[in-house]
């Protein structure tokens, strides 16, 4: 590097001027102002035939200084590189780190984001080994989409039909007899309260005193009924609470053993802590929403957006819980990434949250 100082200035004049130039310039020959070069003395005949210089020229010692820090196995360690724009770092620093990963243990790893069940803004991530997070975001969507027909085909077979056609059969005679009792002691209720108010109006008496009457016949003739319609009404909901319970049960039988065959399937292939915890969380949501897997494809609900109300299909919002976000794939990576950000801000280091649902 060049630096050039000045130490002291002062004017000249013109006649010191002209002295100076003509003993600073000297004349030169023809031949001495044309460089010329003896080719056969370069070795080669077109520089197609050179490969291209990866590196800074008379830098030998800043290179060796890189290559040094590259191989500092260890975190907490970083390099600051500065020269003048065009001088060759960034491909000098490429090529030292392209030849650094090729030498280095490839022990690279997936990352994948997925839903959090307990804290819907707040998904949390799974690590892979390399092509594992791929795999898995594909055999998760398999098999989401295969307990959808499942439990579709289940729902529909004969042992589901023969079993909750038992739990209908032990409560539907019992709840019919209820309701037909209700029924009964209702229109009994209902014509004695008829029959009463239509006895007030013929009478003579003022109206107040009428009612008054009214409302003592109603009292010592009809409301002694209504215990026993409230006696009725509760025994009728319990008996449906349990014939609800019994065949959730039921659904739940049934739709375990499909859930539990997919969901085992994973656990052998994907013999990952985090990733069996999270399967048990898929499982836990499937069995709490089995209304959404089996819901008409057709049914809609409307989401509010800056740009107004936009339809969708209810049965992809439910499916999205159980997407895979594939952060980081690393499955065709043959060497430790090398990752180039000429703008390394916040954002783009960290991300951000463009839109927070409400």
């Amino acid at each position: 590097m060049l630096y050039i100082s000045f130490k002291s200035i002062r004017y000249l004049s013109e006649v010191e001027l002209q002295n100076y130039i003509k003993m600073a310039v000297n004349e030169l020959t023809p031949e001495q102002l044309r460089k010329v070069i003896d080719y056969s003395k370069l070795g080669f005949r077109s520089t197609e035939e050179l490969s291209s210089l990866e590196r800074i020229i008379g830098q030998e010692r800043a290179e060796e200084s890189i290559k040094l820090a590259v191989g500092i196995n260890a975190s907490g360690y970083n390099i600051f590189v500065a020269g003048y724009s065009g001088s060759g770092k960034a491909t000098t620093i490429k090529k030292i780190l392209t030849e650094a990963s090729l030498h280095k243990e490839l022990n690279l790893k997936d990352l994948v984001y997925v839903y959090n069940f307990n804290k819907e803004d707040e998904p949390y991530i799974l690590e892979f080994n390399a092509g594992d997070g791929r795999a898995f975001k594909n055999e998760l969507e398999r098999a989401i989409k295969l307990i959808k027909e499942q439990l579709a085909e289940e729902f529909g077979g004969e042992e589901y039909t023969k079993k909750s056609y038992e739990i209908k059969s032990k409560y539907v005679p019992m709840l019919d007899r209820l309701g037909t009792q209700g029924k009964e002691i209702k229109e009994r209720i209902e014509s004695a309260l008829k029959r009463q108010w239509e006895q007030a109006e013929k009478e003579q008496a003022e109206r107040e005193q009428a009612e008054r009457k009214v409302s003592l016949k109603i009292a010592d003739s009809t409301f002694s009924e209504i215990p026993k319609l409230r006696i009725i009404q509760e025994e009728f909901e319990e008996l449906k609470s349990k014939m609800g319970e019994e065949q959730s049960n039921l659904n739940k039988e049934i739709a375990q053993r499909v859930i539990e065959k997919q969901c085992s399937q994973l656990n052998e292939q994907f013999s990952y802590p985090r990733v069996r915890r999270y399967m048990g969380e898929v499982k836990s949501d499937i069995l709490l929403h089995l209304d959404d897997f089996t819901e008409d494809e057709d049914s809609t609900e409307v989401m509010m957006t800056p740009r107004g109300p936009i339809p969708i299909p209810s049965r992809n919002k439910m499916m999205m819980r159980y997407q895979v976000n594939l952060f980081v794939d690393n499955s065709e990576q043959k060497s430790k990434p090398i990752i180039v950000e000429t703008d390394p801000t916040f954002t783009r280091l960290f991300g951000t949250i463009e839109r927070e649902s409400v």
